[in-house]
């Protein structure tokens, strides 16, 4: 590759924050999670991605003689008490960092917020139609009632509270003569 000209830092803090960061490198092979690590540390972490698959995994292993199955059967349990311990804890935690959280303050805020334009989305339609049926339902009764009123041989009249008529049906009309 003639693009890619290789730049060696001495540790990854200053890989990280003299190059990369800096941008006078455009990339840096390293642990992720060294790197994340270093970068959560440092409260930049939403600033660093990974670009792709790693490029070599490091594995830590301890070899045993094929012919001494003995020496395994005590191993294994002493390895078993060892890992689920605090000093492993500890140890683990110097070397890869503290796993990322998943609820972070931003996952936090982009899920409240969708949840709240939900619950406001979902109130607005539930009046919508809440209020479509409630119309529907009095035009329908003011038709039932107009309907009567029209077709009733009692005579009906409205008027205002000082007694001024302001409307009367057929029936009223032929029975007052007006």
């Amino acid at each position: 590759m003639p693009d890619v000209v290789p730049v060696l830092y001495k540790d990854p803090e200053q890989a990280l924050f003299q190059g990369l960061l800096s941008c006078r490198i455009d990339g840096l092979i390293y642990p992720a999670s060294v790197i994340r690590s270093i970068a959560a540390k440092a409260g930049i972490q939403d600033r660093i991605s990974v670009s792709g698959p790693p490029l070599k995994e490091i594995r830590h292993a301890v070899a045993v003689c094929q012919g001494r199955p003995d020496i395994l059967d005590r191993l294994n349990p002493a390895i078993a008490t060892f890992v689920g311990s605090p000093e492993y804890n500890k140890i683990h935690l110097q070397w890869y960092g503290a796993p990322e959280r998943f609820w972070t303050p931003d996952m936090v805020a982009r899920v409240m917020g969708g949840a709240f334009l939900f619950l406001v989305l979902s109130l607005f339609i539930w009046h919508y139609l809440s209020v479509r049926t409630l119309n529907r339902k009095l035009r329908k009764s003011t038709l039932r009632f107009r309907t009567l009123v029209r077709l009733s041989p009692v005579g009906i009249f409205r008027t205002d509270t000082r007694g001024h008529c302001l409307w009367v049906n057929q029936s009223w009309e032929n029975i007052s003569g007006i």
